[in-house]
């Protein structure tokens, strides 16, 4: 029974990880490509 939950608890907080790390990965990639988006702007300005 102990096992078990532990292994629940396991589960979640790696889903948790999981989750956190992929929402990360998304304001990264969208700051990238603001970014990336605001150079090009600016030195097809220039």
């Amino acid at each position: 029974m102990i096992t078990i939950q532990k292994d629940m608890l396991k589960y979640k907080l790696c889903k948790h990880l999981l989750t956190l790390g992929l929402a990360l990965a998304v304001v990264l990639l969208e700051f990238l490509t603001v970014r990336g988006c605001d150079n090009l702007l600016q030195s097809s300005n220039l």
